[in-house]
Parts: structure tokens; C-alpha cells; sequence
């Protein structure tokens, strides 16, 4: 049998904390209308309505301008290649990727629900910019979704919001707010987020090192770089390299001869007249420095070049300018006696009679002499017919009949080349036209294709003049065989060409039975064929307009019905019919008197 206990049988304050079970205690076994009083803390969520109670973090916040947001797993650390849809100003909007994949950002692999800071949309599209939930995570054949969440989807509650972010790899641990002042709609306002915190997320990158909370310079063991007065600088030595207001330059007198590599200094490299005789070192000079034919007069000091400057055989003529060689310059028994009569001097018809003889004429005594008064002279008789051979002018003789004195020579007169011949660097010659006349082996001819149409009278070419079978497609003129150029009976098939017979070359009537071969006039030969039309009649319509022009409009034949109907000129009824290329284009077109009944069949055979 169960006991029961009223309010009236406990003792008061005998129920103690020790006794309640857990949870024992909830909102319906309280008197709300009552009042209480908490000596502990009492913990309350964050506050979503006017009546909830609130946290100090909540209030500090608000105090502070900022209000907090749930963290989000990730932030962006680029632009999303996605598209956006702003759903209802905001609420529901979706960011959903142009191509398929899961989601990864700042490193992470997302999943359902994750929350993530979307911070780096393009200038242009930064009102896409937001707090989003992975909604869907994305497949090789699905796109992911991301959706804005629900404390961040009205200018309300993004205004002045603040967010910190848990993982990833730019962007752990580091706070960001939204700076986006008069925020007026989602999807329109530009959402621009900027980082103001980043607990545990400074390191030392290159160059940086992180010692606590002090960051410094890292320089190295030999860097090139001190510090002056905390300022970073340059490290110079002060001799090759010095600093200025200008920055840090050459010293000067910097470069020395152990500066420059061997043969370094090169022709492009020195300016013109830079080398004087001061900056030359004694003996630098080499053959091997210099330049082919670059020492000229003006590079030389006088009395510069010596004895032993000079190479052997090195000054030929061709060096030596005119005068040059005085009798300074050349130096004591420099030219020995033998010099003065080798093979080479006493060329040219010298002679020396013994060592330290005057030098003499070495006559032949035959045409040449040396007279009683020592003077050299012809011999009588000396000149010989061989010795004139070549050796009279023009102007030593009596010239005409078309010969002339040119300069001393003897030349063809000029007025010798009349009409027809042309006199050219003494060469006499026939003036030809060449295009109808021209030289051959055997002398003049007439030029192949010579004969054109301006070297024929009218009428010249007559049969008499023609070879047989010479009158071929190449030889006639388009258009130059006419009606009266030939004979009747004359234009056989042999000599028509295939396809030469063409509709504008026939004359009307011309071609007649006796001209065509049996068998000749095929299908293909015809500009037309039988043709047939069927029309139906509506009760209103006369004109019938057929498909090609009419060749010969008595051929026409028009049917009504399986009836054939009569020919007029001028109809007057259904049966009757009139026809004419009078239709649009030209074509044929058939008449009737009286517009033919609503369903009446119409056929008309013709040729076309």
C-alpha cells in the first residue's frame, strides 16, 4: 500500500539540497511570478528576444561597438568561384560553386554545418561577402552550398559584427570585424571585413625574428647591412664603395687595375681619346693590343717610334708617308753601298760597270745609241716595220669615206648608220623592232607571233594565204569568225570544238533538221524539257503562274478536271484559256476566262 505524503506532513525546512535529485527542480515545480535571490552565478545563453536575461560578455560587447557572432570553422583567403543568389534581401542567400567538388578553404576540409567567413569576393562582387553555412559540401559530381546563416543574414544583425576564426593555415586564431559603415540592404551594400586581432598568429618570415614580443631585423653573419644609431644600413668599406645623400655609389678612385679582370677593358668600352699617354702603362702596348691599321700619324709622339719598337720588315712602302724619311731618320750605315745596286735597281735598263762604277745606259746599240756627246739617241734606221706594229694613230693619217679619228684612234664616222642601223660602241647593227622582226642564225626573220592584227590590211588573209589546217583556236580573235567569213558548207563536225556550239552562237531558226546528225539532239542538248503542272482551282483565282518560262507557247496543252480546255485569245468562260511569259520573272502563265470551281484539278503540260 502507497504512502502518501501532503505539504502539510514536511517539517519546514527540512528539504535540502542533498535530498533533491538531479534535475529535480525545473521551471514548472518554480513560481515565476515570484521573486529570487542568487548568492552564486547563474549562467544564461545569448540573449535572442527583448525579455531574456543577458551575459556580461554580451554587455561588454555592445559597450565595446562590437557585436560578437558564433566562431566560424574558416575564412576565405581568396575569391570564391561561385554563383550568388541573394534569396529574400539576405535570408536564405547561397553562394553555389561554378564547378563540382568538395570544399576545402585555408586548408580545411569542410563538412555540414561548418560555418565560414567569406572575406575575399572581387571589388565587384563584395556584397557576397558574409558569415555562410556549408549547407552542402560538395562531390565529384555535385557543386558545394554555402548559405547565409541565420545571426548574419539582415543589415541588423550584421551591423558592427565581430567573428573569430578557429583553424586554418592563413587564418587561425585571428579576429575580423565588419568596417562596412551604413550597411543599407544585403546583396546591394558592399560587406568589407578587416582583421583586428591575430592571438598566436604573428610569425617570423624571412629576413624576421620573433623573440617573445619583440620582432627584429635577422640579419646574417656577413650581411652587407649595420645598424646606425637603430637605423638599418648599408655596410660600405670606403674605399671602392662610399654612400651619399644620393645612395650608395662607386667610390671615387675606387676601381683599381686589381678591380678590372684581365681583358676586360675592350674597344666598346674605352670612349674616344680617353687613353692618353699618362694612363699607359710602360710597355702595355702589345702588338696583340692593337687594332689593325690603328696607329695612325696623329696616335704617334714625335720620336716615339725607335729602332726597337719597329718588328722586323714591318714598315713597307705603303706605310711610309711621302717625304717622310729624311736623312735623320735614317740611321748611321743603315743602307749599305751593295743596297744601292742589287737586281732591283739596276732593273729597267741600268748598268754598272765594276763596284763603285757610275751607273749607265745599257743601250743595245741596234736602234738604241749613245752618241759622241753622251746623250742617248734612235739609231738611223733603228725603227723597224715590227717596231710601228700598233704604234700609229689616227691623227698621223688621212681619213674619209666614213672613217674618223677618234681620240687617236680609227673609228667608224658617225653619219655611216642611216635609216635602219644603229651605230654602238663602234658596232654597226640593223635597228630592229623586235616584237615582228629579229636576228637569227640565217639573218632577218619575221618574230614568232610577229603578224598580229595591226600588221593585216583588211581582207588580206584570204584562202589562198591559209595552210591548210593552220586556222587554229589560238590564231582567231574571239568574236573573229563571222557569217560572212565562211564558206557555206564550211563548218563541218571535225572542225567545231566540243561544247563550241552555244545558245548565244546560233542565229533563231539556224539550226534546221538537215544540220543536226541523226541522233545527235540528246536531253542534255535541249535548254528545255516537257514539264507538267497541277494547280487546284479556289472560285476566285484566273492567272496560274508555272515554274520556268514557256518555250514555245503553242505546245502548251491545259486540262480541267481530266479535260482538255480550249485555246482563246481573249477567254470567256472556265473552258477557255489564254498563255503568255507574262508571268512574275517572265515565266509562263495561263489564264482563264472565268476563275475555274473551288477543288478543280488543273494540269498543263508544256515545254520549259
Amino acid at each position: 500500500m502507497a504512502i502518501q505524503i501532503t505539504s502539510e506532513q514536511i517539517k519546514a525546512q527540512n528539504i535540502i539540497t542533498s535530498l533533491l535529485a538531479a534535475d529535480a527542480v525545473n521551471a514548472s515545480k518554480l513560481d515565476l511570478t515570484d521573486n529570487y535571490t542568487f548568492s552564486g552565478a547563474v549562467g544564461v545563453p545569448t540573449p535572442s528576444a527583448d525579455g531574456h536575461a543577458t551575459t556580461k560578455a554580451y554587455v561588454d560587447n555592445l559597450i565595446a561597438g562590437l557585436h560578437w557572432k558564433d566562431s566560424c570553422r574558416v575564412a576565405t583567403t581568396a575569391a570564391l568561384v561561385a554563383t550568388y543568389n541573394n534569396g529574400s534581401s539576405g535570408v536564405g542567400a547561397t553562394l553555389t560553386a561554378n564547378s563540382n567538388g568538395a570544399i576545402s578553404i585555408d586548408g580545411v576540409g569542410l563538412q555540414a554545418d561548418d560555418r565560414v567567413l567569406v572575406k575575399n569576393q572581387a571589388v565587384s562582387d563584395r556584397e557576397q561577402n558574409g558569415i555562410y553555412k556549408v549547407t552542402t559540401v560538395g562531390a565529384v559530381g555535385a557543386p558545394f552550398v554555402l548559405t547565409r546563416t541565420d545571426d548574419a543574414d539582415t543589415v541588423a544583425k550584421l551591423n558592427h559584427a565581430a567573428v573569430f576564426i578557429r583553424e586554418g593555415s592563413a587564418n587561425a586564431d585571428a579576429g575580423y570585424t565588419l568596417e562596412s559603415d551604413g550597411v543599407s540592404a544585403i546583396g546591394t551594400s558592399d560587406l568589407v571585413w578587416a582583421q583586428f586581432s591575430g592571438a598566436g598568429s604573428i610569425t617570423g618570415g624571412n629576413g624576421i625574428s620573433k623573440t617573445g614580443n619583440t620582432i627584429a631585423v635577422d640579419l646574417a653573419s656577413d650581411p652587407a647591412l649595420e645598424f646606425d644609431g637603430g637605423a638599418l644600413r648599408v655596410k660600405v668599406d670606403g674605399s671602392t664603395i662610399a654612400r651619399d645623400s644620393s645612395g650608395v655609389k662607386i667610390a671615387n678612385d675606387g676601381v683599381g687595375t686589381a678591380h678590372i679582370a684581365a681583358a676586360a677593358v675592350t674597344q666598346a668600352k674605352l670612349a674616344n681619346n680617353a687613353v692618353g699617354s699618362s694612363q699607359i702603362a710602360s710597355n702595355a702596348v702589345t702588338s696583340a693590343k692593337i687594332t689593325d691599321a690603328n696607329i695612325t700619324t696623329a696616335k704617334i709622339a714625335d720620336s716615339a717610334v725607335t729602332s726597337a719598337k719597329v718588328a722586323n720588315d714591318a714598315i713597307t712602302t705603303a706605310k711610309i708617308a711621302d717625304d717622310a724619311i729624311t736623312s735623320a731618320k735614317i740611321a748611321d750605315n743603315a743602307i749599305a753601298n751593295a743596297a744601292l745596286f742589287d737586281a732591283s735597281i739596276l732593273a729597267g735598263g741600268l748598268k754598272k760597270n765594276g763596284a763603285g762604277s757610275a751607273l749607265e745606259v745599257n743601250a743595245d746599240d741596234s736602234s738604241i745609241e749613245i752618241n759622241g756627246s753622251g746623250q742617248i739617241a734612235v739609231k738611223a734606221n733603228g725603227i723597224s716595220n715590227t717596231a710601228l706594229a700598233g704604234g700609229i694613230t689616227a691623227n698621223k693619217l688621212n681619213l674619209s669615206g666614213g672613217l674618223a679619228n677618234d681620240g687617236g684612234s680609227l673609228a667608224i664616222a658617225s653619219n655611216v648608220a642611216g635609216n635602219g642601223l644603229t651605230l654602238t660602241g663602234q658596232v654597226l647593227s640593223a635597228d630592229l623592232d623586235g616584237a615582228t622582226l629579229s636576228v637569227g642564225a640565217d639573218g632577218l626573220k619575221i618574230t614568232d607571233a610577229g603578224v598580229n592584227t595591226a600588221q593585216l590590211t583588211d581582207n588580206a588573209v584570204t584562202t589562198a594565204k591559209i595552210t591548210d589546217a593552220n586556222v587554229t583556236d589560238a590564231k582567231l580573235a574571239s568574236n573573229a569568225v563571222t557569217t560572212a567569213k565562211i564558206n557555206a558548207g564550211a563548218v563541218t563536225d571535225a572542225k567545231l570544238a566540243n561544247n563550241a556550239v552555244v545558245t548565244a552562237k546560233i542565229n533563231n531558226l539556224a539550226v534546221t533538221g538537215a544540220k543536226v546528225a541523226d541522233g545527235t539532239l540528246t536531253l542534255g542538248k535541249l535548254a528545255f524539257e516537257s514539264r507538267q503542272e497541277k494547280f487546284t482551282g479556289d472560285g476566285s483565282q484566273t492567272n496560274f503562274d508555272l515554274a520556268r518560262t514557256s518555250a514555245g507557247l503553242d505546245s502548251v496543252c491545259v486540262y480541267r478536271n481530266g479535260l482538255r480546255m480550249e485555246k482563246a485569245g481573249s477567254p470567256s468562260d472556265a473552258d477557255q484559256y489564254s498563255v503568255a511569259n507574262s508571268g512574275a520573272g517572265s515565266v509562263g502563265r495561263v489564264t482563264f476566262g472565268v476563275a475555274p470551281d473551288s477543288g478543280d484539278i488543273i494540269l498543263v503540260d508544256y515545254l520549259g
